[in-house]
Parts: structure tokens; C-alpha cells; sequence
């Protein structure tokens, strides 16, 4: 969730960006236009100033000239000698006719505007004029905005992935671990028949019937691993059996004083689901409501129940409960809150529910000393 909110933030981020933009632009564009009627003006008034037969009609000419202390301008007699500039370089004199003709040579480069003043029929003066630093300023601290926030998105993108790869070499670790735990059990099982079966503690019969069950057990285990990481086939079936068939196995390897109770309101519910994999969210879940009960005693409640759209199995105990905070992970990948856990199992059995079966999920309830209620929902 709290990458959800990151890249929402970025996305935010990113329009505000581009609004403040877009309305640098409109500023900076009324401002050109306002400086291009500046030089409009100017360029009258200093052929005001060439043709004026008096000086009383001055003032006003040179009073807007200048006015002008931000714009650059140069001033030709025809298109190459410099006559006059202003703003250029800090100064308003020309130092040199060399010095003014590199300048204008820059401007030149810069596709820079100019206006024509005619002087007589035969003389004609070019003005020559850029645009104030105000408006480069505003250039650079608009692209300054959009640096900040690419900066701002990818520092979120890299805590992203490291955060991604550290949950998927938790998984992969994790995965590793379940894989040994998930095998161990039917492997300690038969070493155990086999001993007491060349020690005569059992009969042929009850060893033949026990290592069976711990050998199907093994090729489930074999059948759920090779379907974590492809696309496993959904069958319409009933789920009770499924469900039942994972509680079965799983009665005789919890404390006896642990009684789980299986609820179907219809035995031939038949969502689409893989009933090795569902049978074993299924486990997974009921694992850690049996190490929640207090003393190793209490009750799980499975039930099945649906609607038009979807098939409910909401898993019920009477253990120790768990805040709202730890409810918030138990389902990430790496976070247990038991001593020897490697919080694997809820973590691939919501991968189960959410990828596989396009279903999902939850904590429906959760309080300290009374118990947690789990719902996995698949579509009908």
C-alpha cells in the first residue's frame, strides 16, 4: 500500500510540475510580448530622436530609451556597423567596433528579432534585441522544477526495487526453507515406520498403510512446489473435499487438544481452484491459528459459504489474536512473529489466493485474547 501512495505522490508531484510549467510559459510568453512592444516603442523613439527638427519633442524619446534596463539591444547603420548598444555585457558604450561586432555576432547566432528604422529614404538602422535575464531565469527554474521532481520519482523508484528484491530474496529464502520444513515431515514419518517396522512394533499392514499416506504426502508436496511460478489449471470441483482432504492430513500432526471443525453450506460448491494449491492456503492458514492458541488447546472453524459472485472459506480460531499493526503484514513476505518462523507461509498463500485464483485474502477480524478471523475469496 505504501507503494501505492509513493507513486501516486510522484504522479501528483509530477502534474503539479507540469502545471507550474505550463504557467511559467504563459508568463514568460506575455512577457516577450510585452518586451517585444518595449522595442517596438524604442525603435520609434530613436527615429523620433534621428528626425526631430526640434529638441522640445525629445524628452519623452529619451525618457523611454532610457527606461530600458534589462533588454539587450544593438543598433547597425545598415546591417554591420554598430552605432549604439544597451544592456550588452553590463555596459552601454561600445568599447570597440570589433568588441560590439562580436556581440552582435551572438545575438545573431541566438536567431535574435530586429526592427528596421528608417532614418531618411536612403539611410536605415536595424535594432537588434534579446530577451531579459528575467525570462532566462524563468526557463532555468522551470527545468530546475522538472529536474527536482525526476530526481523525486527516481529516488522513489530505486527504494521501489530495493524494497521488491529485498521481499523476493526473502521469498526465495523463505521458499527454500518451506521447502525443507514441507518435506521433513513425511521424511522423519517413514525413517520412523521403517524402524518400527524391522524393530516388529507394528504390522506390515499398518506400515504399509502409514508409509502410503507419508508418500502422497510427499508428491503433494512435490505437485505444490512445481506449480509456484506457472500457471496452475483451475478445475470446477467440489472445494469441501479439497479442504477436508488438507485438514485430514493435518489432524494427526497438531495437539490433540486442538479440534478444528469443517462447515459446508453446500457440499458441491465448485468455484474454479486448484485443489493442491487451495488445500494447502488452506493448511497454511490453520498452521498459524494452531501455534495462536494458548497452551496448545482450543478450536479452528472452517466455513464455506458463498453468494452469486463469490465462494467464501473464512477461517476461525479462538487464540491469542494479534493488533491491528501486525495484522497489517502478516501476509509480507519475511515478517513472522514467531521465534523460529521465517514468514513464508501466509506469504505464498496469498500469492495462491491473489495470482493464481485471481481471488483474494484478508484479516476479517482481529482482536487481542479472542481470536482472528481469516476470509479467502474466489470467484465463482
Amino acid at each position: 500500500m505504501k507503494n501505492y501512495i509513493a507513486w501516486i505522490v510522484s504522479i501528483l508531484a509530477g502534474v503539479v510540475c507540469i502545471a507550474f510549467m505550463a504557467y511559467i510559459n504563459v508568463i514568460t510568453s506575455d512577457m516577450r510580448s510585452e518586451e517585444e512592444q518595449s522595442m517596438q516603442l524604442w525603435a520609434e523613439a530613436t527615429q523620433c530622436i534621428v528626425t526631430a527638427e526640434d529638441a522640445a519633442s525629445l524628452d519623452l524619446a529619451f525618457k523611454i530609451i532610457k527606461q530600458n534596463s534589462k533588454i539587450p539591444v544593438i543598433v547597425t547603420e545598415g546591417t554591420d556597423s554598430v552605432t549604439l548598444l544597451r544592456n550588452i555585457d553590463g555596459c552601454d558604450t561600445i568599447k570597440s567596433q570589433a568588441w560590439a561586432q562580436e556581440h552582435l555576432q551572438k545575438m545573431l547566432d541566438d536567431g535574435v528579432q530586429f526592427i528596421d528604422i528608417k532614418v531618411d529614404s536612403t539611410v536605415v538602422q536595424r535594432l537588434y534585441y534579446g530577451h531579459s535575464n528575467v525570462i532566462d531565469r524563468l526557463n532555468v527554474f522551470s527545468w530546475f522544477q522538472v529536474a527536482v521532481v525526476l530526481v523525486f520519482v527516481l529516488i522513489i523508484y530505486m527504494t521501489f526495487r530495493a524494497k521488491r528484491k529485498s521481499e523476493q530474496d526473502k521469498l526465495l529464502i523463505g521458499l527454500a526453507r518451506e521447502t525443507a520444513h514441507q518435506l521433513g515431515t513425511p521424511i522423519s514419518a517413514l525413517i520412523g515406520w521403517t524402524d518400527m517396522l524391522r524393530a516388529g512394533e507394528i504390522t506390515n499392514e499398518t506400515a504399509s498403510q502409514e508409509i502410503g499416506r507419508d508418500v502422497s504426502r510427499l508428491h503433494d508436496v512435490a505437485e505444490r512446489f512445481s506449480k509456484i511460478g506457472s500457471a496452475p489449471k483451475l478445475e470446477r470441483r467440489p472445494i469441501c473435499e479439497a479442504i477436508e482432504a488438507s485438514v485430514e492430513y493435518l489432524r494427526p500432526r497438531i495437539p490433540k487438544n486442538v479440534k478444528i471443525d469443517i462447515e459446508c453450506v453446500d457440499e458441491t460448491l465448485q468455484p474454479p481452484h486448484n485443489p493442491t494449491l487451495i488445500g494447502w492456503a488452506v493448511e497454511n492458514i490453520c498452521r498459524n491459528s494452531v501455534d495462536a492458541l494458548p497452551n496448545g488447546s482450543g478450536s479452528i472453524n472452517i466455513s464455506l459459504t458463498t453468494d452469486n459472485k463469490y465462494t467464501y472459506i473464512t477461517i476461525k480460531d479462538d487464540g491469542k489474536g494479534m493488533s491491528q499493526s501486525i495484522a497489517k503484514h502478516i501476509f509480507d513476505a519475511g515478517y513472522t512473529t514467531k521465534t523460529r518462523g521465517w514468514g513464508i507461509g501466509l506469504t505464498l498463500t496469498r500469492r495462491i489466493v491473489r495470482e493464481y485464483h485471481k481471488g483474494d485474502i484478508y484479516v476479517l477480524s482481529t482482536e487481542l485474547g479472542k481470536g482472528t478471523t481469516i476470509v479467502i475469496k474466489l470467484r465463482n
